[in-house]
């Protein structure tokens, strides 16, 4: 029973409502000063639970623990899923289920802080350069946001 899929999509729930909480406490924190933190209270609309069962709904087998991105296509495992904010937060989305999409860390990254319809422009934008024009483009969105302002800063160094 401990590797059932309801068990595996549960722990799995987990860890993606704590990375989502960490993220949320971060917002939360900013701009607060060091000494208040400890009174600053934050709190996710819903529990592991209730983002299992989200996953489990979202799963395109019940059967098999496999999801589908919405943004490439790709076939994912549970380890191999993320959560997306479809309206990014800094558009006003939320962190709730309703707002939620499993997607690929990769996928996830490039759409960065875009709204569902921008990435879908770019990415057909971006399908009509060559191949390896278009591979370089991807490797570049799906790097982490920290290397991405390295890149731009050795680039304007020179």
């Amino acid at each position: 029973m401990a590797n059932s899929p309801r068990m595996l999509i549960f722990k799995r729930a987990q860890v993606l409502r704590k990375s989502l909480y960490g993220a949320q406490r971060k917002r939360d924190l900013k701009g607060v000063p060091k000494h208040l933190h400890a009174q600053i209270k934050t709190r996710l609309p819903f529990n592991a639970g209730e983002l299992g069962d989200w996953l489990e709904r979202a799963s395109l087998h019940e059967a098999c623990v496999v999801w589908r991105c919405p943004y490439t296509n790709e076939i994912l495992a549970l380890a191999g899923i993320t959560i997306d904010h479809v309206i990014p937060l800094s558009e006003g989305g939320q962190t709730n289920l309703s707002n939620f999409v499993a997607t690929s860390p990769r996928a996830n990254r490039m759409k960065g802080n875009m709204s569902v319809e921008e990435f879908r422009r770019l990415r057909y934008m971006v399908d009509g350069f060559s191949h390896s024009a278009a591979q370089n483009i991807y490797n570049r969105l799906a790097q982490p946001p920290h290397a991405k302002m390295n890149e731009f800063r050795k680039a304007g160094r020179k």
